[in-house]
């Protein structure tokens, strides 16, 4: 398998699609590009391929990650099931968890203010509160 292109994809910023076939075959963070050492023209070997899969499992998990905080908060946990009933391997959904906490996207001590504040707002009781926490 031979690399045509690698496209930086214009509805992802910081992803890039590996073209192979004349058909996108991967979208990945730009940065495995580089760790990946990928170049057009360059064959992919198997060890390669695998990583291109991996790469590819943990970006379609971070997408919908976000896709999911742009509607509403999460905490870690809620959104990491979410991930999984979607069916996203466990080991992208690690990932992506991961990569949000580091990017600030997700904070649990956030959500769970906002979802006290919310909740007593209507009127909830601070029992309660807990419980549904």
């Amino acid at each position: 398998m031979r690399i045509e292109r690698l496209v930086p994809d214009a509805r992802r910023p910081g992803s890039t699609r590996v073209v192979v076939d004349g058909h996108p075959a991967w979208t990945i963070p730009a940065e495995m590009v580089r760790a990946l050492d990928l170049r057009v023209g360059g064959m992919i070997g198997a060890e390669t391929l695998a990583r291109l899969e991996a790469g590819a499992d943990d970006e379609a998990a971070f997408r919908s990650g976000v896709r999911h905080l742009e509607r509403r908060g999460h905490a870690a946990a809620e959104l990491a099931r979410k991930l999984e009933r979607k069916g996203h391997p466990e080991a992208a959904v690690a990932a992506a968890i991961t990569r949000l906490l580091e990017m600030h996207l997700l904070d649990d001590a956030a959500f769970a203010r906002a979802f006290v504040a919310a909740r007593a707002g209507r009127g909830r009781s601070p029992v309660r509160i807990r419980q549904d926490l």
